[in-house]
């Protein structure tokens, strides 16, 4: 067996450990679920004690409630006819006092109408006269206001066509005379700058020539120092590798003993390890690791269908809980090696459960099994 075989089979066996775990998590998961259900089942009892306490407790407040009730009506009663008699003679005193007072008020409303209508009377004729007065005012005023403006506006027209005409006229010669003195100027600068610009290019062209000179002559030293200092690092690199490679073939053939011994090493323990892996493997409590069911389903059953070996067929069990279909198996491993004057020994226990949710009521009573070529089915009828 090849080192990846056995990485496998350790991956394998690593599979395994953690299924192993899942399926005691899921255990852990369902009990507590199961004490969940329980203290819930507890808690709605309680609730349902006190609920049943409240409305006792309810109907007792309202026994008394209604007792308080009849007794002020009854007092209600008593006072609702001592107070008739004194609201019938309330109301006979209040429509005669609404009589007099009417009266009075009728003659008071009179005599302030007349009062009121004579002084509008005076306040109109006062209004008027005053209205026609400032109408007469306002138009005299405005006709003065409108000769001053057209005087003013007249003398205001002349001032700034004067204006305008003199600064029109002083603008243009200004002008004039800029583009002259602009054209002269813009001439002399030309003439200068062709002068400058041919002298520039004559020293440029000298110092350029001075500059190749001296930079040629510096590559010549540094090309003629290269080629020395480069052919003394050769030599030294020639020497220096020699050394090295006789140090390193000295290590190397070091290394090969040593990895002789290793591997030979190796050998022998990878040889007792994949034996005692080989022979684990051919027990069946390794090779079988999971439940892996399936279900089918008909017009009045179903029928779950589960691969599991001859010898474990009796060690299945099939029940139901609410719309579940649940597979429970358990079996034992016990082993005994003895490894350099060690006695080991093992027993393990190991259970599987498979929960399938079937959409549907079962009747357990009708459960039928049959096993056939490695093959358990169970064939249910629904409820």
């Amino acid at each position: 067996m090849s080192i990846k075989d056995l990485e496998n089979l350790n991956s394998r066996q690593m599979a395994t450990l953690q299924r192993k775990h899942a399926r005691e998590t899921s255990r852990l998961t369902e009990g507590h679920n199961d004490l969940k259900a329980e203290i819930k089942k507890a808690n709605e009892g309680e609730i349902v004690d006190l609920q049943q306490e409240n409305i006792r407790k309810i109907a007792s407040e309202n026994e008394k409630k209604e007792k308080l009730i009849e007794q002020m009506k009854q007092h209600l009663e008593q006072t609702s006819k001592m107070t008739d008699a004194q609201i019938k003679d309330l109301k006979n005193n209040a429509e005669k006092v609404k009589q007099v007072e009417s009266e009075k008020l009728g003659i008071d409303r009179e005599r302030v109408k007349s009062e009121n209508d004579l002084y509008l009377e005076e306040l109109n004729y006062r209004f008027g006269k005053e209205h026609k007065k400032i109408n007469a005012e306002n138009q005299n005023q405005l006709s003065t206001l409108k000769e001053n403006k057209h005087h003013q506006l007249a003398e205001s027209e002349n001032h700034f066509n004067n204006k305008l005409n003199t600064q029109t006229n002083a603008f243009t010669q200004r002008f004039q005379a800029d583009s002259i003195n602009q054209k002269k100027i813009q001439n002399d600068l030309e003439q200068q700058f062709k002068a400058e610009r041919f002298n520039t290019n004559i020293r440029q062209q000298q110092d350029m020539s001075k500059v190749v000179n001296t930079h040629n002559q510096t590559l010549e030293v540094r090309d003629t120092q290269f080629r020395k200092g480069l052919k003394e690092q050769d030599l030294m690199f020639e020497k220096k590798y020699g050394d090295n490679l006789k140090i390193r073939n000295e290590d190397l053939k070091r290394l090969d003993e040593l990895n002789g011994k290793v591997l030979t090493k190796m050998k022998s323990d990878l040889k007792e390890s994949l034996q005692t892996t080989v022979s684990r493997s051919d027990d069946p409590f390794y090779r079988f690791t999971e439940l892996k069911p399936t279900l089918k389903e008909h017009e009045d059953s179903i029928q779950i269908s589960l691969e599991i070996p001859d010898y474990d067929k009796t060690d299945i069990q099939l029940t139901f809980h609410d719309k579940e279909a649940i597979l429970s198996f358990s079996r034992r491993y016990d082993d005994s090696r003895k490894e350099a004057g060690l006695t080991n020994k093992l027993h393990k226990v190991e259970s599987f459960t498979s929960r399938i949710m079937t959409n549907h009521h079962l009747d357990a009573k009708s459960v039928k099994s049959s096993y056939q070529d490695g093959v358990m089915t169970y064939t249910v009828k629904k409820a």
